[in-house]
């Protein structure tokens, strides 16, 4: 299978898929899938953008709305996990992965999938160590702290990913570069030696030396999964590097994507597996199946579920001078019979259904125009692709619990309703109920406050400044200079230990009604 890795896609699907054309044009070879490493910008309409944690100056739909509304089809089948620059709220109704349009697939906070035979994993999000033990506790409208901690990865993601059997991923995807893969530049690539990082990114200098560059969950995952190539991106510069696994007699070949930005090197190309068969129309015959492995521990670990600020309470494993009289199951990794009583609720058949709907309006240029200087934040919106999947799999939609808690009023598309047990006692606003014939006058009863923004959201450089849109004015693209050298406090403090040692105690569960829920509301200790 011939493979497209792309970096940073910031809402230029169009500029990346013309590049895949010409690719295509001057090597007369078809590739056959792209994956994105973050920073997608699935904008669909004014509404996500109010949901993007960047500058108010750096907010433009991009081109993602007319792949969600179906004026343009992605020309290749698309798979993208999140970043820190997302429309968190179009992504927050797919947790576990799903369509976010015809051709284009989300991954979810993590995911594993097949294709072709091929196992495909991601992780969304970068690390942030006071967010990373908590809940999924975000619910749209998002005030200021909640829009930047969001798309902050999370434990639980990371606990499931560490029950996968090792050496049994092919493609691994996280935006956040893990930890230490700095220590292991291949030097016999011209992008893999450190002195040259160094003159492209001389600020990294320090954090190297404290050991504090990069994500220290995702090196983790790393050592433990052993995956045959690692991608990642959100650093803005290419990067590789060659993890060796003395005692698997493995390795895993690294590279770090840069931004999408003509002439800068944010594609990476790769042939792995055996060749794809074409259809008539030239395009691609793919199987997408969902991961029976994954599936399982997705089942198995769904009691630890956690929608609260509360640190989210995870197994470890006991020490061997530990009582093991009451010792509870801390290792995930599912036996051959969990597995076959997921693949029987599936009817054996884990083919990824084309079921995509789109959820909200999108955009439209001529009714919205360009003007972004005053958005209104978005309810939360249920997606029936998550409904059906959790009910199958028997399994909880964090948006749709963490809803409840904060007693938000949920859009239910009319679609999604007839399924009233789903959704008994949830506090919902159908399409019906929606009556206004016209669109309304966006404004946002408390503004972002721009200025308040940290290292992470200043990831565009001054180098960049040539990547800045035409259509701003001088004075503008002056004013977005000037923001980029805005002081901040750094968050990069020592890194805490991923695996923690907590005991696992059973709170006092809150029920709600919907059916294979159990909520497990954490207190703070």
């Amino acid at each position: 299978m011939h493979i497209c890795i792309e970096g940073c896609a910031h809402g230029d699907l169009d500029m990346i898929y013309e590049e895949l054309r010409i690719y295509e044009e001057q090597t007369q070879k078809k590739v056959d899938l792209l994956i994105c490493c973050g920073d997608f910008q699935a904008t669909r309409n004014k509404e996500d953008l109010a949901c993007m944690a960047v500058p108010k100056k750096y907010l433009e739909m991009g081109g993602f709305y007319k792949y969600y509304t179906g004026l343009q089809v992605a020309p290749i089948l698309t798979l993208f996990i999140g970043g820190n620059h997302e429309a968190s709220n179009h992504l927050q109704e797919l947790s576990y992965g799903g369509w976010c349009a015809p051709n284009i697939y989300y991954l979810g906070n993590a995911g594993v999938i097949n294709i072709n035979g091929l196992k495909i994993a991601g992780v969304s999000g970068i690390y942030r160590h006071y967010n990373y033990r908590k809940g999924h506790y975000e619910c749209p409208p998002y005030d200021d702290n909640t829009m930047r901690s969001v798309y902050a990865m999370r434990n639980l993601e990371v606990f499931r990913l560490r029950q996968l059997k090792p050496l049994t991923i092919d493609i691994m995807v996280s935006h956040d570069w893990p930890q230490k893969i700095w220590e292991h530049g291949d030097r016999t690539k011209r992008f893999g030696k450190v002195e040259g990082l160094l003159r492209k990114k001389p600020d990294f200098k320090a954090d190297m030396d404290s050991g504090k560059l990069g994500n220290p969950p995702c090196w983790d995952l790393l050592t433990k999964l052993k995956p045959k190539y690692w991608y990642s991106a959100h650093m803005h510069c290419r990067f590789e590097a060659k993890v060796f696994h003395e005692e698997a007699d493995a390795a895993t070949d690294f590279v770090a994507l840069d931004k999408c930005i003509l002439g800068r090197h944010f594609l990476e190309f790769v042939e792995i597996g055996e060749p794809v068969e074409r259809n008539e129309d030239g395009t691609a015959k793919l199987t997408m199946e969902y991961d029976p492995e994954w599936l399982t521990v997705l089942s198995l670990t769904n009691k630890f579920l956690n929608c609260t600020t509360s640190d989210t309470k995870l197994p470890y494993e006991p020490s061997q001078n530990q009582s093991r009289a009451n010792e509870q199951r801390w290792k995930f990794s599912p036996t051959e019979e969990e597995v076959q009583a997921v693949l029987k609720k599936f009817n054996n058949d884990l083919t990824i259904k084309h079921n995509f709907k789109q959820t909200v309006n999108g955009y439209d240029p001529e009714w919205d125009g360009g003007n972004f200087n005053n958005l209104k934040m978005p309810d939360p919106s249920i997606n029936i692709q998550t409904v059906e999947f959790c009910d199958k799999l028997g399994i909880d939609d964090p948006l749709l619990i963490v809803s409840n808690l904060n007693n938000v009023k949920v859009h239910v598309p009319n679609y999604t309703i007839s399924d009233q047990e789903a959704f008994k006692d949830c506090n919902i606003v159908s399409d019906k109920q929606a009556t206004a014939t016209k669109k309304p006058q966006l404004s946002l009863p408390k503004p972002i406050n721009n200025d308040e923004i940290d290292l992470d959201d200043l990831d565009d450089d001054i180098e960049d400044s040539e990547a800045l849109k035409s259509t701003k004015s001088p004075q503008v693209k002056a004013e977005i200079r000037q923001e980029e050298k805005i002081e901040v406090q750094s968050e990069l403090e020592e890194p805490t230990k991923v695996e923690e040692k907590v005991n696992i105690e059973e709170p006092a569960a809150k029920k709600f009604k919907r059916r294979n829920q159990d909520l497990y509301a954490a207190t703070d200790e």
